[in-house]
């Protein structure tokens, strides 16, 4: 298994669990500087088409708090190129007369994808960057949202021109790449303009008749072949689904637990999802019902980030107590893996290309050895045939003295 994690001082690990003699033994690689201006926010794995670096590994993008964008190497951490988006604007409190969470903080990356090197990444002021790193001077095109306070991005894993977005009084909302407009109004070039396709609507008010407030703070998409299918984490604790067919209100939404929704992903089969608070609970819920089916224990903070694995039941998590855990989601969710990291983490990626040689050698040893136990099982014992023609001897002998009797 391969893990890549970012954390607060600008570093990005790649961590390999091996087992060697069934104990398993962490490799932890760090690449980078320190440098806190350069915190990594957001990362994700390229997409689509198969990206390969000259060394043949796969690549993945990092999203940093100085407003750069780096599309890195998974095998050795090599820079492939490095793009600065935009620079970073500090909010002034004093002038600022609404007060959210996000006043206290410059511009920042809420979310980022990549796919067929086209990289998507989206800040909380609203602004939405395409960005073509397949030339040599990468191209960005700058598309107003028209929407501040956003908490989150994503967008479609095939249909890469539909992306999600939502955040603090910021109903989630459903765009269309395809629809965007140039924008005569602005001075610089290449900006665009952009309505979005579809706009949910809060929830009923309360049993108090008081207006529920609107605070999505994380989100995935349900199905990787249908662009109307969304679920959403709330920072008040609540799980909701979207089925843009049927309503602009979720066709489910659950309250879970006290505290604001951090983070969440989808189980292998898209049955379960996962989310984190922030005072360290994981918790998994059936996405059709909505009923809580267990935690996962062992936490000391708050976990920053969860990643499913699409193909097998393992699931990953980073939390403040600089911890990477390993559980599988089967059973009673036990822990496999714990890591300590040293510093506070951010995000965290899995590495589905990534090949355990210890486990290919085992592999071909135990092949080596039942091929060898088929040659002997299928070899004829000496014993046997000595046997063998002793008994004909003694028949013969028999047969030839019984034949002399007769005589």
């Amino acid at each position: 298994m391969n893990f890549i994690v970012g954390d607060e001082v600008g570093l990005v690990k790649a961590i390999s669990i091996t087992e060697v003699d069934k104990i398993p033994k962490p490799e932890v690689k760090r690449w980078g500087q320190i440098d806190r201006k350069r915190e990594v926010l957001r990362m994700c794995m390229n997409t689509g088409k198969s990206i390969k670096t000259p060394i043949n590994g796969a690549q993945f993008s990092v999203a940093r708090k100085d407003g750069s964008v780096q599309v890195m190497s998974v095998i050795d951490g090599a820079i492939i190129s490095d793009v600065k988006v935009y620079t970073p604007a500090v909010v002034d409190k004093k002038k600022s007369l609404k007060v959210t969470s996000n006043n206290k903080k410059s511009e920042q990356f809420v979310g980022i994808n990549c796919h067929d090197g086209i990289i998507y990444a989206c800040t909380d002021m609203g602004k939405f960057y395409i960005i073509d790193a397949n030339k040599s001077t990468p191209e960005i095109k700058t598309v107003d949202l028209k929407q501040d306070n956003l908490w989150c991005m994503k967008v479609h894993p095939k249909e890469s021109n539909i992306f999600a977005t939502g955040g603090e009084e910021r109903e989630l909302c459903i765009w269309d790449l395809n629809k965007m407009e140039e924008d005569d109004e602005s001075e610089q070039e290449n900006t665009f303009k952009i309505k979005p396709i579809f706009t949910a609507k809060n929830v009923k008010h309360d049993f108090l008749n008081l207006r529920v407030p609107v605070w999505v703070t994380c989100m995935e998409w349900l199905d990787d072949n249908d662009t109307t299918k969304i679920i959403i984490g709330t920072g008040h604790h609540h799980i909701r689904v979207y089925d843009t067919k049927k309503a602009r209100r979720p066709i489910l939404s659950v309250e879970i637990g006290e505290y604001p929704i951090r983070s969440l992903s989808l189980n292998k089969d898209r049955s379960q999802v996962i989310f984190s608070d922030t005072i360290g609970t994981v918790t998994s819920v059936d996405v059709k019902t909505g009923k809580a089916l267990g935690t996962f224990k062992g936490f000391a903070g708050s976990v920053s980030d969860v990643w499913c694995n699409p193909e097998e039941d393992i699931l990953a998590t980073v939390a403040l107590d600089r911890h990477l855990r390993i559980f599988s989601t089967l059973g009673k969710r036990p822990l496999l893996h714990k890591v300590y990291l040293k510093t506070r983490i951010n995000c965290v990626l899995g590495d589905l290309t990534f090949v355990d040689v210890n486990a290919n050698k085992e592999d071909e040893e135990n092949q080596e050895e039942n091929q060898e136990e088929n040659i002997w099982d299928n070899m004829k014992l000496v014993k046997d045939d000595e046997e063998k023609s002793s008994k004909k001897r003694k028949l013969a002998s028999k047969e030839k003295s019984s034949n002399k009797k007769l005589k």
